[in-house]
């Protein structure tokens, strides 16, 4: 595993780990309040970077391979 895929596995882990927070504050939320609804989109946010990360995973992509080389 190259340093950038660790890099990317990091951040997965990253978001994971705040979703998780995100989720288990929401029984703690009123429904239709201003924090719900920004605690939704913090979650679209994290859920799409998830599935950006994954690509980049599945890929193989590197942002620097020129200079690796």
């Amino acid at each position: 595993m190259s340093n950038v895929q660790g890099f990317w596995r990091g951040l997965v882990i990253v978001c994971i780990v705040m979703l998780v927070v995100l989720v288990g504050s929401v029984p703690y939320l009123e429904s239709g309040s201003a924090t719900f609804v920004i605690t939704q989109i913090a979650a679209i946010h994290l859920l799409i970077a998830l599935a950006i990360l994954g690509a980049l995973i599945h890929y193989d992509w590197s942002p620097f391979q020129h200079r690796d080389e």
